[in-house]
């Protein structure tokens, strides 16, 4: 079973519940609630690195560590 699918699992049969900050969970849960509807439009985006290089070692990096399942 891929490592994914083992966490989710877990994650959905609530093994790890003691790992999760009950505070920061509820505090999560109250600032959702109370965002206005412009926050909820908001669409933030992460670019990825702006050297070629960088870029290069991270896709190596990523396609290493996923085609050693």
């Amino acid at each position: 079973m891929p490592f994914k699918a083992y966490l989710e699992q877990l994650v959905a049969g609530g093994h790890l519940n003691h790992l999760n900050d009950q505070e920061k969970t509820k505090a999560r849960a109250e600032r959702a609630e109370n965002r206005t509807e412009e926050e909820i439009q908001t669409i933030h985006v992460i670019h990825g690195p702006l050297h070629p290089e960088a870029a290069r070692i991270i896709r190596a990096e990523l396609n290493d560590a996923f085609s050693s399942k």
